[in-house]
């Protein structure tokens, strides 16, 4: 710069002549090697472009071609009053109908009522719906009984229709009308229907106007009961005269559809879908069993009548507290309808606990057919919890607060994701977060006693205060189980009688209920010094959810902890869940997950 500057004054002229050259050469060779630059940088953002787009934004734009929303049709008959379940039925039997396309993701109702009566534009309620292709809008006029629906499918992207039609015929001939319907929406998309599916499609479930009439009924009272359930924790429906008033009139709905069409399968599984609502929510209702037994019932008579019914398979994985039963009835489930929302939120539940591979993918599956409906973060809670088993408490983490956060206006919901992310804590051994999410929730759920207590005894080294929380738990809910917890917080507590007396209480507890090949009842004979049973257990044992984690810092191991057996079987555990993780972030990487 200075040689540059003396130069401009006329002062150090042959100077700067003789280093003229020298300049352009090395000017010359600076543009070189920045072409070359340029060029190698253009090269490796180009190649990142395209790997981008193949792997990401194109998977996501065939994801996006797919997914399709029924908003609630406008009911534009002259008594609308009277017409509403009518109407509020077309769309929702539509939606069925769409379900059993492969070829699409139709979002459930829950997710869509919202916008029955929106001013949003179609752009910005397909965007809160997590970025859907297709809207479908229609209006139902109902005159006795004529009928006259009129549909239209509008590309959400860019707010263009690209289809519609008007559908007249009779009250008894709404079910071919919707099938028709929905023939012409797969037609306007390019679906291919494969021919299960087109069998399914066509299928009646009626043509007595009677029948559709009372079905129509009521499933909106089933609707309107589904929503006032929801708020409830710990409750019986009983609790609630007017729910109660409710639950029992939406089961003689039910009862005049099926007497008006005995051979209605729908309306015999809409009967047990209202008893799921008692059982579900009735935890102190004494007449808990007769209800699964009538729900079996009731499933297996719309099987009768429909082989096909993915809803009745769903029914029949709600009666049965074996897990492979039920496992098995969700999976049947699924094979008639990919898209039933509730089979993949149940099947991924099932899964969550030992098979996050095959969990993770049905969690999200149902969280984009139901991205916001109540049930939603009951999802997100489950996907953390698969994570969770798998040793990834990042996702875990988040996944749990997401549906925390998604839950904020649900007693139920958020109590529940609450508890899950408090445990996905209490095995990561991160005990201040324990007692600060627990702390959240301990008035309406008393097991926030037994997590913040095992964070206490675990990992604060404070057996006597933990001993204490067991105490008051046990004295509100004395049904409580695990006495061998508050044993293990005895014994380091130096109360070695009481804790002798809790192990003998653990041991009954589990051999009464044949649960002694489980990681708690090895953990009890750790406790106890039979050193031999607790590893030839710890040997068989599956590594179900975070065990390989907790056991690092639970303390009813610490008799066997520096075994090396212990050790190795331990480290074992925790290798195969080092390849599980490996192997489901390589799946996500491929966006096959």
């Amino acid at each position: 710069i200075e040689v540059f500057a003396l130069a401009d004054e006329g002062l150090v002229v042959p100077q700067r002549k003789q280093m003229s050259g020298k300049l352009k050469e090395t000017k010359k060779k600076n543009t070189i090697l920045t072409k070359i630059v340029i060029g190698i940088s253009v090269l490796i953002i180009a190649i990142a472009a395209y790997f981008l787009y193949t792997k990401y934004f194109k998977q996501q734009n065939n994801q996006l071609e797919k997914s399709i929303a029924i908003l609630p049709f406008k009911n534009v008959s002259t008594n609308k009053e009277e017409n509403e379940p009518f109407c509020i039925g077309v769309a929702l039997e539509l939606q069925k109908k769409l379900e059993l396309f492969s070829g699409l993701i139709p979002i459930a109702s829950q997710s869509v009522e919202k916008y029955r009566d929106t001013k949003l534009s179609i752009p910005d309620i397909a965007s809160e719906l997590g970025g859907i292709k297709y809207i479908v809008q229609g209006n139902v006029l109902r005159d006795k009984n004529k009928v006259e629906v009129f549909v239209s499918l509008t590309d959400a992207t860019t707010d263009k229709e690209i289809w519609s039609d008007d559908f007249p015929g009779e009250v008894k001939d709404i079910f071919s009308l919707q099938e028709n319907i929905a023939q012409q929406i797969a037609s306007a998309l390019q679906l291919k229907i494969t021919p299960d599916e087109q069998s399914r499609i066509n299928r009646l479930a009626t043509q007595n106007p009677a029948a559709i009439d009372a079905y129509n009924d009521a499933l909106t009272a089933y609707v309107k009961l589904v929503s006032a359930v929801h708020p409830l924790y710990w409750d019986s429906i009983t609790s609630s005269p007017q729910l109660y008033s409710d639950y029992l009139h939406t089961l003689s709905l039910c009862d005049n559809a099926i007497h008006s069409d005995p051979l209605m399968a729908e309306a015999y599984v809409l009967k047990g879908q209202t008893y799921i609502y008692r059982t579900d929510k009735g935890a102190n209702d004494s007449q808990t069993q007769p209800t699964l037994d009538s729900i079996k019932s009731l499933a297996n008579k719309a099987l009768k009548i429909d082989e096909f019914s993915s809803d009745a398979y769903f029914l029949l994985s709600q009666t049965t507290f074996n897990s492979d039963s039920a496992i098995s009835y969700l999976e049947k489930s699924l094979a008639i309808n990919s898209n039933n929302f509730d089979a993949n939120r149940e099947l991924g539940n099932h899964y969550s606990w030992y098979d996050p591979e095959k969990s993770i993918p049905l969690c999200k599956k149902a969280i984009r057919l139901n991205p916001l409906s109540v049930f939603t973060s009951s999802v997100y809670t489950t996907l953390g919890f698969a994570y969770n088993t798998c040793g990834d408490f990042q996702n875990a983490e988040l996944y749990c607060k997401k549906a925390v956060e998604l839950s904020d206006t649900n007693t139920i919901f958020r109590t529940n994701a609450l508890r899950w992310l408090t445990i996905i804590y209490l095995q990561w051994g991160k005990a201040d977060s324990v007692i600060k999410y627990a702390s959240q929730y301990v008035n309406r759920e008393l097991n926030a006693y037994y997590e913040i207590a095992q964070a206490y005894c675990n990992d604060k080294n404070d057996c006597s205060r933990a001993a204490g929380m067991y105490d008051t738990l046990w004295h509100r809910y004395p049904n409580h189980r695990n006495f061998n917890r508050w044993a293990v917080a005895l014994v380091n507590s130096g109360k070695i009688a009481e804790a002798k007396e809790k192990i003998a209480l653990a041991v009954k507890e589990y051999r009464n209920n044949n649960d002694t090949l489980s990681y708690d009842y090895a953990g009890l004979c750790a406790l106890k010094g039979d050193k031999e049973t607790a590893l030839k257990i710890l040997k068989q044992w599956r590594w179900d959810w975070g065990s390989p984690y907790l056991i690092q810092h639970d303390k009813l191991f610490d008799n066997i902890r520096n075994d090396k057996e212990f050790k190795d079987i331990v480290q074992k555990a925790l290798d195969e869940k080092t390849e599980e993780r490996n192997r489901i972030k390589q799946l996500e990487e491929k966006g096959e997950l």
